[in-house]
């Protein structure tokens, strides 16, 4: 009994200094300063223009109106659509809030093309 009581302690001793964890690995000597891996922050120099074949963003101004306004609009009945929906904003069709849809899927949400 004693002889395997000191087996067991004898590798418990050895797994305790250098336990086997099933993965084999190596440390480096000494990890990079931070300094050394930060990359530093480039500012773009971007200019954003709007050319003339791109629909405004009319929803924008629906967002806008409404912090302004404090009720809901008058309700009409859309055949395009072929629902009720709140009364657009002067000349605004759906067909244009349409257009507006498909063209940010088509360009992307960054404006970029496809």
């Amino acid at each position: 009994m004693d002889r395997a009581f000191n087996e067991i302690n004898s590798l418990h001793k050895v797994y305790s200094t250098e336990p086997i964890f099933g993965v084999d690995f190596q440390t480096e000597a000494k990890p990079e300063a931070i300094e050394a891996v930060t990359v530093k922050r480039v500012v773009d120099d971007i200019e954003i223009v709007q050319q003339d074949d791109e629909a405004p963003y009319i929803p924008s101004s629906y967002l806008a109106e409404a912090n302004k306004q404090g009720g809901d609009r008058e309700v009409q009945f859309d055949q395009h659509l072929g629902l009720a929906i709140e009364a657009l904003q002067g000349s605004t069709t759906t067909q244009n809030l349409w257009a507006v849809a498909s063209y940010s899927s088509i360009r992307g949400p960054d404006g970029a093309g496809p």
